[in-house]
């Protein structure tokens, strides 16, 4: 969060993040629990596609758990 939201670094993959990997086990395999070091290796692999901008996607599937919407 400190990389992504203070120092604005672009290509960041929390794959120790809970949020992000619920919202990656939603919206990529069809609700199955991503758990152990399998798990986060099969994030990464398809995170690779998301480079450079890891970061932004990263806040996408955050903001995709959010049951309301967020005016601006």
């Amino acid at each position: 969060m400190f990389l992504i939201f203070n120092l604005l670094r672009p290509n960041v993959l929390p794959l120790d993040d809970l949020g992000l990997l619920k919202a990656v086990s939603l919206h990529y395999f069809d609700g199955a629990p991503i758990t152990g070091r399998d798990g986060r290796a099969q994030v990464a692999a398809l995170a690779v596609a998301w480079e450079p901008w890891r970061s932004v996607a990263t806040w996408y599937l955050w903001r995709s758990l959010d049951p309301v919407p967020v005016e601006y």
